[in-house]
């Protein structure tokens, strides 16, 4: 590791995690914090199972949940009328689902969880009245200006000084944040002092009209957290301010009595104008990222402000530890792992499988930019759900990436990405990651510059080997399929002239598997992809087979039932069969569903098997 430190501007709950996360790491850091004592500025917050399962890798798991009031269940009340609207349980089953509780806390008790934990560290120093107003950085390090202090010398900068970060205005400008127009008012209030008939173990929200309301219990239901929202239109931002309770009403006039006495128990209100911020393309730049809202501001709605800092800081300690002293490198990682959505089965948590064989995720890609250039041992492919224009780059020949193109990138074959398009790309990600883990056979290497040289013209290997043909002298070398772009319009055209002998499989409809041209065989060594067409209105007979699937609904939309258990889909819907389980395909449009799974390895190795119902 680095013999500098890595300085982190600011002190809330996103600086303190990124120096546990380091230092959990061996990375040593310096936080600087701008107010003269380290402490958290409001009331209470709602924390979902992430951010449980980033306590745990953290190290302070348990001082988290003993902190912490494990609500029921999120109940959603109609403010006009006064009745139910939904409740959504967070009792055992849902905590067994996702390993973690959902539960609220007092923001100044998770945060004095975090700073015991900082405290105790060698690796961690904690400077208050340290306001930092720039940095210059250079190859080697960076230069960290603090108002009337001395200069600081880091190998990394981490910006996770709020909504109003200097670390961001310097990186990215676009100076203060925008209005939002919506207005919050906060009270925290005794138990005894809420309305009994209201005291729910629940995160409970009334909507109404422009306005809703928020409360829950804290601090072992010695406390009640209450939050009331009106879009006013607010025009500038405050923060913190004293008002009175005639303030507090208006705006609620409209809604039910049993709502409003909410208002009426609270004491000792104070103001807020919500901000937000537009989404940013690049949250690094060389030494210098940015973290928690620094880097994303969210509005309360999603109640995972928190949570995303906490997320990004346990990211930021796994790629230090991976990158070593590549600091740039590690950086950059960071932020694009950010934008990686690990689509991960509740069944395994932590293990980052979609099927026991499988790994999954979804892959953003931003305009100009570029995933540098590497290889592993891992098979891997790309099927493209959003945006065209973008390219991969396979052993010296590029490709352009449109909807629905299924791109293979062959083990051990040196490969790039990139978008110079001028809108975002998604793509899933599927490789055989768990079963090269299984073999103890995960290797990768990255590339001596961000884009490999391009020795053929786009469209070789298509042309080569995808017209019924093979070169003269050709002889078979890989198990991969020497294309590796197998475009949609091709594939989808393929199956429209198929469909017009109506000869429809009951099982499968029109369902066409990829494949090698070489020798006929699946397209990759361990993973099959396949491609369906299902006309309109049509149930499938009750199938299984030994191969977990992986399923993206490409176009139309229906329903499948796995196991009984019914999964409406639609457009660039994703879910997963499970191996074994009887599945039926229903469909409301004419649909198309690509699929993956491990049947060529399967096959191979004379396990896969299949019954038809």
């Amino acid at each position: 590791m680095t013999s500098l430190p890595v300085i982190i501007a600011g002190g809330g709950i996103g600086g303190l995690a990124a120096a546990l996360a380091l230092a959990r790491k061996g990375v040593a850091s310096i936080v600087l914090e701008r107010s003269a004592e380290l402490g958290e500025i409001g009331a209470g917050i709602q924390i979902g199972p992430n951010a449980f399962h980033c306590f745990d890798s953290l190290g302070v798991g348990d001082e988290a949940r003993a902190r912490a009031v494990y609500i029921d269940s999120l109940r959603l009340m109609d403010a006009v009328n006064g009745e139910p609207s939904a409740t959504i349980p967070l009792e055992e089953d849902f905590r067994q689902r996702f390993r973690n509780p959902s539960a609220v806390v007092q923001r100044a008790d998770l945060h004095g969880v975090l700073l015991d934990a900082c405290r105790s560290s060698d690796l961690i120093d904690l400077r208050t009245s340290h306001a930092v107003t720039g940095y210059r950085q250079d190859g080697d390090s960076v230069q960290i200006h603090c108002k009337k202090r001395k200069t600081l010398q880091g190998c990394a900068l981490i910006g996770a000084d709020g909504l109003r970060s200097e670390i961001r205005q310097q990186l990215i400008g676009y100076g203060e944040p925008r209005v939002s127009g919506h207005t919050t008012y906060r009270s925290v209030i005794p138990t005894e002092q809420m309305p009994e008939e209201l005291r729910w173990n629940a995160a409970t929200l009334w909507a109404g009209p422009k306005c809703h309301i928020v409360h829950y219990p804290l601090k072992g239901w010695k406390l009640f957290n209450l939050v009331v929202t009106y879009h006013n239109d607010a025009r500038e931002a405050v923060a913190g301010k004293p008002v009175s309770k005639e303030e507090v009403r208006q705006g609620f006039e409209h809604i039910a009595p049993r709502a409003q006495q909410i208002i009426e128990h609270g004491k000792d209100w104070k103001l807020w104008v919500l901000c937000d911020r537009d989404p940013i393309l690049n949250w690094a730049d060389g030494r210098v990222a940015l973290l928690g809202d620094a880097a994303h501001p969210m509005l309360q709605y999603f109640a995972q402000g928190a949570c995303m800092a906490l997320e990004d800081a346990v990211c930021l300690g796994h790629m230090f530890e991976r990158h070593g002293e590549d600091v740039e490198a590690a950086l950059d990682r960071y932020t694009r792992q950010r934008r990686v959505l690990i689509l991960e089965n509740p069944g395994m948590r932590g293990e980052s499988k979609i099927t026991t064989s499988l790994y999954a995720g979804l892959q953003l890609v931003m305009p100009d930019e570029v995933a540098p250039a590497h290889r592993h041992s891992q098979s891997a492919l790309r099927f493209v759900l959003d945006g065209s224009g973008g390219h991969t780059s396979v052993n010296g020949e590029s490709t352009i990436m449109e909807f629905g193109d299924f791109v293979i990138t062959p083990p051990w074959a040196w490969h790039d990405h990139g978008n110079h398009s001028d809108t975002p790309m998604i793509w899933l990600d599927g490789l055989d990651i768990p079963m090269a883990g299984l073999f103890d056979a995960s290797f990768a290497e990255g590339y001596s510059a961000d884009e490999q040289p391009l020795r053929r013209q786009a469209g070789d290997s298509l042309a080569r080997y995808g017209a019924n043909m093979l070169p003269v002298d050709y002889q078979k070398q890989d198990l991969v399929s020497p294309i590796f772009n197998y475009p949609y319009a091709r594939s989808r055209e393929a199956l429209e002239t198929m469909k017009q002998q109506q000869e429809w499989d009951s099982y499968h409809g029109l369902k066409m598997r990829y494949v090698n041209p070489v020798d006929g065989g699946f397209a990759m060594p361990t993973i099959s992809a396949f491609l369906q067409l299902l006309p309109a209105g049509f149930k499938s007979t009750p199938y299984r087979s030994t191969d977990a699937t992986v399923y993206v609904a490409t176009e139309g939309s229906g329903r499948t039932t796995i196991d009984g258990q019914v999964f409406e889909w639609g457009p660039r819907d994703i879910f997963v069969a499970p191996a074994w389980k009887w599945l039926v395909h229903e469909t409301e449009a004419e649909s198309v569903l690509f699929s993956y799974s491990d049947r060529a390895a399967q096959q191979k190795l004379g396990f896969w098997r299949e019954q038809r119902g």
